[in-house]
């Protein structure tokens, strides 16, 4: 919801968006708002003096260095990417492979270049191929259709847009036979955070005595999109392992508690006009 506030994205364009199961955003907002009847609506776009964000790390960088606060310096680019691979179905049994179209045996030559290629590019880069669909997705039939999605991030804008392009010559070029559509879904450059707001969340650690150090955001977040509108920061604590987004994701109490200190320390000196 931060890309409508932020005007990145039409707020109609995200309630359509729709999970595996049909489901869309618009319903579970809509469902989400009829169990807070009582909360008020406000509108999007209004102006905001300063955004902090407090979070897991959802990495274990400071869980490794035995570090409380993370002072965030700001996010790694992102690109997600949608490819279509077209090719044309078959009997199993009957279709000489010289003659086939097979969308996954192109989806295949296609993947293990992309990890070799672009998840192999540096160490910094991130590749990932997350979801696979297959059609007719039947045992003894030739696949005429794969559609799967590639998340690439990286923290240096310019090597995420060689990655980029990258992706999408390999794509269009190893499908043959077949036909490569690629999609760009997301496209989202690398941010720094404010350094003012940085500064006061070191100190205010400092204060309290609890050991910080800079790190950068490699998952999204919502100040990706506030840094746009005004100063904005996150605060990060340990997660064990780096687990987030599973059930077995934790964080010590004590550490939610410094978190907490810590943000109400930056937000009370930003009320007082800092």
């Amino acid at each position: 919801m931060s890309e409508a506030f932020a005007g990145v994205r039409r707020i109609e364009e995200i309630r359509a968006v729709a999970d595996s199961g049909g489901i869309s955003a618009g319903v579970e907002i809509d469902r989400l708002h009829a169990a807070f009847a009582d909360i008020p609506l406000r509108p999007l776009g209004f102006p905001v003096h300063a955004y902090i964000e407090p979070h897991i790390e959802q990495h274990v960088l400071l869980e490794e260095a035995g570090k409380t606060i993370g002072i965030v310096t700001g996010i790694q680019g992102k690109k997600t990417f949608e490819i279509e691979i077209s090719g044309e179905k078959g009997h199993a049994g009957t279709l000489a492979m010289s003659d086939r179209r097979d969308a996954v045996a192109a989806f295949a030559r296609i993947a293990a270049m992309l990890h070799d290629k672009v998840g192999g590019d540096d160490p910094d880069v991130k590749f990932t191929i997350g979801r696979v669909e297959v059609y007719p997705n039947a045992p003894s039939v030739v696949p005429h259709a794969v559609r799967f999605r590639v998340d690439l991030r990286h923290p240096d804008n310019d090597a995420l847009e060689r990655g980029g392009r990258l992706i999408r010559s390999i794509c269009e070029d190893l499908a043959k036979p077949c036909r490569a559509k690629v999609t760009t879904l997301v496209s989202a450059s690398s941010n720094d955070f404010d350094e003012r707001l940085r500064a006061m969340i070191a100190a205010a650690a400092e204060h309290y005595g609890f050991p910080a150090m800079p790190v950068l955001s490699y998952a999204g977040h919502d100040a990706r999109q506030m840094a746009r509108l005004c100063r904005s920061a996150m605060i990060f604590i340990p997660c064990r392992d780096g687990i987030s987004h599973d059930e077995s994701e934790w964080i010590e109490p004590e550490h939610a508690a410094a978190g907490a200190q810590v943000l109400c320390a930056v937000i009370a000196e930003l009320a007082a006009g800092a």
